[in-house]
């Protein structure tokens, strides 16, 4: 995998562009390679809260819709690594901070089948509704 460290100041400018370009990837989020906090389910978005409420905080959200969506936060994130398989079809961000155990976030493309349709409220539909 080809790995490069992307800097805190384009963190805002990356995760939206990552976050369009992955939207309904298959994510698994992993906590110090211990505990699994989320596996198998459509990213939604990242996005980094760079002058907000929690300085240099990262948001992940995951889910097929609102009823498993989840949110994952890091707070004082320090380092964020991209990591991207030769083939483009795997990719890992790897999310550094200060106070608190590594974050890994394992995306790969998703199958027909595992990509939720969404409506244009971002929210999932049921095939024929």
């Amino acid at each position: 995998m080809q790995a490069r460290e992307i800097p805190r100041q384009q963190w805002t400018d990356f995760f939206d562009t990552f976050s369009t370009q992955h939207e309904d990837w298959i994510a698994s989020i992993e906590i110090a390679g211990e505990r699994v906090e989320a596996r198998e389910l459509p990213l939604m978005g990242v996005s980094a809260d760079r002058g907000g409420s929690e300085p240099n905080a990262i948001e992940i959200e995951i889910g097929r819709d609102a009823a498993d969506r989840l949110t994952h936060i890091i707070e004082d994130a320090e380092k964020v690594l991209f990591k991207q398989s030769d083939d483009e079809a795997q990719i890992e961000l790897e999310i550094t901070s200060a106070d608190g155990p590594d974050t890994v976030v394992r995306l790969r493309r998703g199958t027909r089948a595992e990509i939720p349709k969404r409506s244009r409220t971002g929210r999932s539909r049921k095939a024929g509704g």
